[in-house]
């Protein structure tokens, strides 16, 4: 799912089709409903108790994505 949005954009369900054009390594058995769930998780809400908010932008909350970014940044 993140190759397709890099590569090309675009739902889920079209990344379900556009991957079988292509030799990504560990994608079988891959379904639809995996790719759901993987964007689901990667737009969850960071918890503003423990202050994973205080960086956030005024128009979204900081999201699971935005952690991994950072520390593929940072590396």
């Amino acid at each position: 799912t993140v190759l397709h949005r890099l590569f090309v954009s675009g739902s889920d369900r079209a990344c379900d089709k556009w991957i079988e054009d292509y030799a990504v390594p560990d994608v079988d058995g891959l379904a639809l409903h995996h790719l759901y769930r993987a964007m689901a998780w990667l737009g969850e809400e960071l918890d503003a108790l423990y202050g994973d908010q205080a960086h956030a932008t005024p128009f979204a909350p900081r999201c699971v994505k935005d952690q991994i970014e950072e520390a593929l940044f940072a590396r």
